[in-house]
């Protein structure tokens, strides 16, 4: 997979490690979570060089003690006191961070890209987050039980399944969301529905595309929802599934087409969405109880 963050190979090279263990989980929308092992028994000789800037952290989580190191910010030191196994460093790649480790050090990195975050908060329907903190070298023992399975899986990376890796690292990325962002996590499905903002994208999206084939998948985006937590609120929010929705949006077209021009069914059906004339007929006659060409005549006599 090429890398497009500060993890695997790409961050290893900061700290002299070529190709160090590595766990990369997709996440929708066209997202990731990564972690990565960095260890060494000589320590680094020199400060790491900065790393990119970008919009995401690293979630440093020390699997031993370390008694001193030095870390800076933007090309400030900050102070930094002795981290013991279980203590955790938040650092912000949108600043430059770049640090030192004179001794031993075995750590996890997690890559925690914004925009996941932002893809936790809209799968949980909750408010999107600002950011991360954590005070410097705190333990964290939650973080330290839920990521010590992991570390087996970067020494070999067979003696387990992928499934249960992923459903790990999701869950880290989810308790570090809510403990270092505050982020109030609750069940998406009980999530009375769409917000009226929502609600009103998603018609405007429909209307704009009516003729065209569109899917949950790219309804729920413009929402910025999980595609399963879409379809749960539009339906508590309409009464019906988005395909529904879409057919009667068409249908409603087809009538103000019909009423204020005289083509012919067989085009209105295009212009509508429709796969062909019969198809139209189905689906109007279905929704109205009459055939298009009946519902037409009745109106313009």
């Amino acid at each position: 997979m090429l890398e497009q963050g500060a993890y695997g190979d790409r961050v290893g090279r900061h700290f002299r490690q070529e190709n160090p263990p590595t766990i990369v989980v997709k996440m929708p929308p066209k997202t990731a979570l990564a972690v990565t092992r960095l260890r060494g028994e000589a320590g680094l000789p020199e400060p790491s060089k900065p790393l990119p800037r970008e919009k995401a952290y690293l979630i440093v989580l020390h699997l031993r003690d370390l008694p001193f190191h030095q870390i800076w910010l933007d090309g400030k030191q900050i102070p930094v006191g002795p981290h013991p196994q279980g203590a955790v460093s938040v650092l912000d790649l949108e600043r430059q961070v770049s640090v030192l480790f004179p001794g031993p050090f075995d750590c996890l990195q997690f890559y925690v890209p914004r925009s996941a975050l932002d893809a936790i908060a809209d799968e949980h329907g909750a408010e999107r987050i600002q950011g991360l903190t954590w005070p410097l070298g705190n333990i964290d023992p939650v973080a330290l039980q839920l990521a010590l399975p992991i570390v087996p899986v970067l020494d070999g990376p067979g003696c387990t399944n992928r499934l249960f890796v992923n459903h790990v690292t999701q869950a880290l990325a989810a308790h570090f969301a809510h403990r270092y962002g505050g982020m109030v996590l609750t069940d998406g499905e009980s999530n009375k529905g769409l917000a009226p903002w929502q609600l009103r994208r998603v018609n405007e999206y429909l209307e704009a595309n009516i003729e065209a084939e569109v899917s949950v998948a790219r309804l729920a985006s413009e929402c910025r929802l999980s595609r399963s937590h879409f379809a749960h609120a539009f339906k508590q929010s309409t009464g019906q599934p988005p395909h529904r929705w879409l057919l009667s949006l068409r249908v409603s077209k087809a009538k103000n087409l019909m009423l204020e021009s005289d083509i012919p069914l067989a085009d209105v059906a295009l212009a509508c969405g429709f796969a062909d004339q019969s198809h139209f007929t189905r689906v109007f006659s279905s929704s109205t109880g009459v055939s298009p060409g009946n519902w037409r005549r009745v109106r313009k006599a």
